[in-house]
């Protein structure tokens, strides 16, 4: 009843439901999804999914769609909604920043890597990942990544942990996580609890 599958960009494993499995062609164009969700239409126009952030699609563009097939239908998605891969890049730490407020308000979700709910390790890989940044998945591995940096220099974007936590930080004293404390992802004051129990601080980003 179970697949144990491993994802191609961490090498993470996991189980997954054959249910939710299909075959999948892989000729064609690759793509990420660059919103937060985007529709997936069938040949008709009618809407037949939802796709998350950062989800791969492979297929081919025509009319500023690009097709692919799901579950034996002929399905697309509008080009603008997505990116190639040559383009997981980023201009300014700024619009990294821009890119993590996107979620603000998203639920947490534990083991979740997606708009439809991110534990704190999972909105972190996640957001960097779509610009060509790749971390490992869990806190514990994320914690080695990156360069040790001390409290009186940090800068934006400087990764943040407490004990079984990550965050990362915006400057201004502030920094954006995903939290069971207030059920999603939010922004707070690097202050009082939270500067008492930082553990850590790493720069993945010079």
């Amino acid at each position: 009843d179970w697949f144990l599958v491993r994802k191609d960009y961490d090498n993470y494993t996991g189980w997954v439901r054959k249910q939710y499995v299909c075959e999948g062609d892989l000729d064609g164009e690759e793509y990420y999804v660059s919103v937060p969700f985007t529709e997936v239409f069938d040949e008709n126009g009618q809407r037949k999914s939802l796709l998350p952030f950062m989800s791969r699609v492979v297929g081919e563009e025509e009319d500023k769609k690009v097709w692919f097939n799901y579950h034996d239908n002929k399905v697309y998605v509008n080009i603008d909604k997505l990116v190639k891969p040559e383009h997981l890049t980023y201009t300014s730490k700024d619009q990294i920043v821009d890119e993590f407020k996107k979620f603000i308000g998203i639920p947490y979700l534990w083991g979740g890597l997606s708009p439809f709910g991110f534990d704190c390790s999972g909105l972190v890989q996640t957001v960097f990942r779509r610009f060509g940044i790749y971390l490992p998945r869990d806190t514990s591995q994320q914690i080695s990544s990156g360069e040790p940096v001390k409290l009186e220099n940090i800068s934006q974007l400087d990764l943040l942990f407490f004990p079984g936590h990550v965050g990362v930080c915006l400057g201004n004293g502030l920094f954006i996580h995903s939290s069971t404390k207030n059920n999603g992802v939010y922004i707070e004051s690097l202050s009082g609890e939270w500067l008492k129990n930082l553990k850590s601080i790493r720069r993945v980003i010079p």
